[in-house]
């Protein structure tokens, strides 16, 4: 049976995208915060705020470091919040859309360690 897909722009760029990025780096994205802002079924909108661990942002490539940068796969900063739009298919919520720019939000010293 195939896979259910969701419209997500470009997803298949995405796709590959996210698959080349994974291979080459190791990465790592923690949820700090999720918080529902609005709920119109079948979408719901979310706040989400992320951690992006990664050691070396560095690439040779370009044009994938461009789309990178622009697609949210390697955020410019190791904590970003933005918000989400969720669609629910077949019982599931998955994301659709990244509808805010990433918002870089400064960790606390304390809070690091």
């Amino acid at each position: 049976m195939p896979q259910q897909r969701y419209s997500l722009p470009d997803r298949e760029r995405f796709e590959r995208e996210t698959e080349s990025v994974f291979k080459e780096k190791d990465i790592h994205y923690s949820l700090v915060e999720c918080e529902l802002l609005a709920v119109r079924l079948p979408y719901a909108k979310a706040r989400i705020v992320q951690d992006t661990h990664i050691l070396d942002r560095k690439t040779n490539d370009i044009a994938a470091a461009e789309y990178r940068n622009s697609s949210a796969l390697l955020p410019g900063g190791e904590r970003v919040e933005y918000i989400n739009t969720f669609k629910k298919e077949n019982g599931k919520w998955k994301l659709l859309l990244i509808v805010s720019e990433m918002k870089i939000i400064k960790i606390e010293k304390a809070e690091a360690q």
